[in-house]
């Protein structure tokens, strides 16, 4: 089959499309519930992440690994500090993360979820924008991409889907990858001026806003989605555990 970054007819493995290390370890349901396409599928465990058959060769893998292995080191395990914004601590800063690394990153993470055919990524529309991605990750030119991140303030949260959203105007891809979330610009216009501050490309250095996740509307989503009355046995076998769910 047809590699999707080298165009070239190889064997293509289990590409997984968020970096596997961002998905939570917890045992716990909150942990690891991945939502369906419209929100209302059946929540599931996903231990090992979420990977696609069809996209990736092992060598082409490898190439955006390096990538990955930059934001699990020096974003998802590295060393940080507040960051203060007007006397008031705003969010994160992280010492060793290369801005420029990590947008690339952020970049390689939505084109992967953009080609996918996991269900997860169905609501991923940025066809359009494909190529685009694909000149960023072989050249380096950043083009008019751009990013913001947030943070929870939780390490064990759930997956919501990938979406598209507006932000003054401006159209973002939204990606979960465990307590981060990213926000791509998918825009030729100018980043929101609210954003500025924590923009990847113009501040040029790793800035997260933390947000507190019991109040955010992810959680009130992802429970509204895991007390569906049609999940009754579900909930009642992940509370057991799983050295016991087959005896339900």
């Amino acid at each position: 089959m047809q590699c999707a970054y080298c165009q070239q007819d190889r064997k293509l493995i289990d590409a997984h499309i968020i970096p596997r290390p961002f998905h939570p370890e917890a045992d716990g349901a909150e942990a690891v519930i991945l939502a369906g396409p419209d929100n209302l599928a059946y929540p599931r465990r996903a231990p090992v992440g979420v990977y696609d058959q069809h996209i990736l060769c092992a060598e082409c893998d490898a190439k955006l690994g390096e990538l990955d292995q930059h934001a699990v080191e020096c974003l998802l395990r590295g060393a940080c500090h507040s960051f203060v914004h007007q006397g008031q601590a705003r969010g994160k800063t992280y010492d060793t993360a290369d801005a420029d690394t990590i947008l690339r990153f952020i970049v390689a993470v939505a084109w992967r979820a953009s080609i996918a055919r996991h269900e997860m990524f169905e609501r991923v529309t940025s066809e359009k924008y494909e190529s685009e991605m694909l000149q960023v990750l072989k050249s380096g030119d950043l083009l008019n991409f751009d990013a913001v991140i947030a943070e929870f303030d939780e390490n064990t949260v759930g997956f919501l889907n990938p979406h598209q959203s507006r932000f003054d105007g401006v159209r973002f891809m939204v990606i979960y990858a465990g307590r981060f979330v990213f926000y791509l610009k998918l825009d030729k216009r100018q980043m929101p001026f609210s954003f500025r501050t924590h923009s990847l490309r113009i501040s040029g250095v790793v800035r997260t806003v933390v947000r507190d996740y019991s109040r955010s509307k992810e959680f009130n989503v992802m429970r509204m989605i895991f007390e569906q009355p049609h999940l009754a046995r579900m909930r009642k076998k992940w509370a057991l555990g799983p050295k016991r769910k087959k005896e339900l």
